[in-house]
């Protein structure tokens, strides 16, 4: 976070050094390098190593929360190793404390089990947008 309140955000391989509890290879068992940040990970991409938009947007919905909850882990009772099972079952990050409920709307839209059923990136933006204007007239 810089000075005028930028967030910056830097590339998950650098963290695996910080944060190696955050990290798990998905061939169960294989070398450290090929860690992966689970946590932040789509229910298809830990499935089946599917990359896409849509699973962009599901980690941009965990990093969202993260920023909301001030760097709180996401699913911190969980273990990496677990992520795929819980998800599957319906888990998802709660509604952090203080968070408006349009914004956890944003959030939690982004982590449905169908990536088509997932915004866009535009629809996020216009969202987001729209919900800052929204909280810009009472603060």
């Amino acid at each position: 976070l810089t000075s005028d309140y930028t967030v910056k955000i830097s590339d998950a391989a650098l963290a695996t050094d910080f944060f190696p509890e955050d990290y798990y290879p998905l061939d169960c068992g294989g070398p450290s390098w090929n860690a992966r940040p689970v946590k932040w990970m789509s229910v298809e991409s830990l499935a089946d190593g599917r990359i896409s938009q849509a699973g962009d947007v599901w980690s941009f919905g965990v990093t969202l929360w993260e920023l909301i909850t001030r760097c709180l882990p996401p699913y911190p009772h969980t273990q990496p190793k677990d992520m795929l099972n819980y998800l599957t079952a319906g888990h998802r990050l709660g509604k952090p404390t203080n968070c408006p409920d349009q914004l956890f709307s944003i959030m939690a839209s982004c982590w449905s089990p169908l990536p088509e059923a997932r915004p866009r990136v535009a629809n996020l933006q216009s969202a987001l947008a729209q919900f800052h204007e929204t909280l810009s007239a009472y603060v």
